[in-house]
């Protein structure tokens, strides 16, 4: 019995844990990313930028659902379901991100100098 119970809970944890939605940093070369999506936010204002053969290469080659600037950034979002979406951000320079599990959306940085995983619960 108590074998089944901690087993449970292990279970519980873990899929508490397995559904956050971000993306490791290993999955990306951080730096063309950082690269390319500073250029993007340089070249256009907020938008949805819904026709992805204008975007640059590496930034194409990640199969985005949709890539959309904001007044603070740039989101690439690579997985959706329902309300929930995740992907990549990268914020404008001088915006201020605040990291952590406890926001919607949340960010964990995940590399270079401004590179984060975003998960939106909805």
């Amino acid at each position: 019995m108590k074998l089944a119970i901690v087993i449970l809970i292990a279970l519980v944890a873990f899929s508490f844990n397995g559904c956050t939605g971000h993306h490791k940093a290993d999955e990306f070369n951080i730096t063309l990313l950082e690269q390319e999506a500073n250029e993007v936010l340089r070249n256009n204002v907020e938008s949805n930028m819904s026709d992805v053969e204008v975007l640059p290469n590496y930034i194409k080659s990640l199969n985005p659902i949709s890539v959309y600037i904001t007044n603070v950034g740039i989101y690439i979002k690579l997985e959706q379901s329902f309300v929930e979406e995740s992907g990549v951000f990268i914020p404008k320079e001088g915006i201020q991100v605040t990291e952590g599990l406890g926001y919607d959306p949340n960010y964990i940085k995940i590399g270079g100098s401004s590179v984060y995983s975003y998960h939106i619960k909805g």
